[in-house]
């Protein structure tokens, strides 16, 4: 799911009651705790922008209530649209950590914290402000036990003690209307040629700066973090360093979709795949022409080595602090994450990756049945946005930043003629 440029302030480091037999905890349906969460929200980015209309700067000051009204919007959408979801065992697993690291930090006032479980595509969690801290559902299948979620909130509430968002929010406002910038601008628009290029480095040298700014809040919210984390935690530091090591892979794909696994699912339904469904091509998305911008060079995140590194430093954190952790816990708490989270997604309506993780757990259970339902159900979804040229609103196009797998799942989607859907749709039809 893409939320859009919200995300570029965030810092960071997740009516079926017939299938008796699948577990689905997550109640999509919680319009109690929809509006309940609206209301938090909107009374804390009042006191936000009561703060910010205080700015002395009147043009910065204008940019920046326009910035944040607009970012606040779009997450003000999310909460409507209910992407945020209150489930027992993810809430009352994240509020048990969230507690212990209250009680172990009692002269930090958390009591005002407020977390959330986003439905979301990618592992990750994040600060927004106005103390919440929001984690996507797949950051918790993702690691391995308490101690890593709670070095990841730890991390975010540091964000937040440390007014990270508002303070990158207006800095960057704050540069865009500084002499030295405007003065350059107004340079450059004089200038008869390369007024492009000269644009261009003007706005390389703004983001690469931003990014060194970005990199040092990182760090800080480490160093933060580890502090509340080692408190709660004593006995168990170097998962600190553990988590960091987990989070260094966390994006790498845990698996994939092959021409052999989809000929494999479509055979077991007497149906035939073919492998021009999802043959390669060289103009499948558009890449990047200008090649002296080093697009890795632009993430928010340090590396997570160097991070690695200044936290052992910094702490004397020593390779023998490590202990054993039992995973027990978390294996019980992933049991069925799988469909739940298919579930979440298509609630959502992002059918595209509901359907794309459906067919990964098709590879290992092909005759669940609610998986063949929600492969159905997902189909007939992109099939009527088809028919209403919306399709682009639940299926991503190509894009060299995704993985071999998601692009192959991505033509496969594209390339079906709409008889060829409608054959698939009518195969998977519940009885």
């Amino acid at each position: 799911m893409r939320i859009g440029p919200f995300l570029c302030l965030v810092l960071s480091v997740f009516g079926f009651c017939q299938m008796a037999a699948q577990d689905l905890p997550i109640d999509t349906t919680d319009t109690g705790y929809r509006t309940e969460l609206e209301t938090l929200f909107l009374k804390r980015t009042a006191a936000t922008k009561a703060v910010l209309s205080k700015i002395d700067n009147r043009q910065v000051r204008r940019e920046v209530l326009e910035s944040y009204t607009e970012h606040a919007g779009e997450f003000l959408e999310l909460i409507q649209k209910g992407v945020f979801i209150r489930d027992k065992k993810y809430s009352g697993l994240l509020e048990n950590i969230l507690e212990k690291i209250k009680h172990a930090n009692p002269d930090q006032h958390f009591d005002d914290m407020k977390l959330l479980i986003a439905a979301s595509n990618n592992s990750n969690a994040y600060n927004i402000g106005n103390d919440f801290v929001v984690f996507n559902l797949p950051i918790i299948f993702d690691i391995v036990n308490e101690y890593e979620l709670a070095f990841i909130l730890s991390h975010e509430m540091a964000h937040q003690k440390l007014n990270h968002v508002l303070q990158s929010l207006v800095r960057s406002k704050e540069i865009s209307n500084s002499d030295e910038v405007k003065s350059r601008t107004r340079a450059i628009a004089r200038q008869k040629y390369n007024q492009g290029k000269q644009a261009s480095e003007l706005y390389k040298q703004i983001i690469y700066g931003s990014r060194e700014e970005s990199r040092k809040k990182e760090v800080q919210a480490d160093s933060l973090g580890y502090i509340f984390f080692s408190k709660t935690y004593p006995d168990y530091r170097y998962q600190a360093v553990k988590t960091l090591e987990v989070l260094k892979n966390i994006d790498t794909p845990k698996d994939s979709l092959l021409l052999a696994d989809y000929q494999e699912i479509f055979a077991k339904h007497q149906l035939t795949f073919k492998p021009e469904w999802i043959a390669d091509g060289e103009n499948h998305y558009s890449y990047q022409k200008d090649k002296s911008w080093n697009v890795d060079s632009l993430r928010t995140h340090p590396n997570c080595d160097q991070r690695i590194v200044f936290l052992k430093e910094r702490f004397k954190i020593n390779d023998s602090d490590v202990k054993d952790v039992s995973p027990a816990t978390f294996q019980d708490l992933k049991k069925d994450s799988a469909s739940e989270y298919i579930f979440a997604l298509y609630f959502i309506e992002e059918y595209g990756e509901s359907l794309y993780n459906t067919l990964l757990s098709l590879k290992k259970n092909p005759d669940d049945a609610f998986l063949k339902k929600m492969l159905h159900d997902n189909l007939l979804k992109i099939s009527i946005a088809r028919n209403n040229f919306t399709a682009n609103k639940y299926v991503r196009t190509e894009d060299p930043e995704y993985s071999d797998s998601y692009n192959r799942f991505l033509r496969f989607v594209g390339n079906l003629r709409k008889s060829e859907l409608n054959q698939i749709i009518e195969t998977f039809k519940q009885p």
